[in-house]
């Protein structure tokens, strides 16, 4: 989500809330395959083919990974 003109294309955003929602057991097969995670925005070009995709931001290693319900909420922030 975020405040943006009319006019502005999407590559223009620059500040914006990034949402991603996963079910307790999509968290949990993930967290049996991996010791760590990092949330990351990546964009494409192209969103029928994801050509050119790229990633534009990324936040820390989480190491230790809690239980589901223990989830905090991960922001990444380019004015840090």
């Amino acid at each position: 989500f975020a405040e943006v003109n009319s006019d502005l294309t999407v590559y223009e955003v620059s500040k914006g809330t990034w949402i991603y929602i996963m079910t307790e057991e999509q968290y949990e097969k993930m967290r049996r395959e991996s010791a760590s995670i990092r949330a990351s925005l990546q964009r494409v070009s192209d969103v029928s083919t994801h050509d050119g995709q790229r990633l534009t931001s990324t936040s820390l290693k989480v190491d230790n990974l809690v239980s589901y319900d223990e989830l905090e909420l991960v922001t990444i922030d380019s004015e840090r």
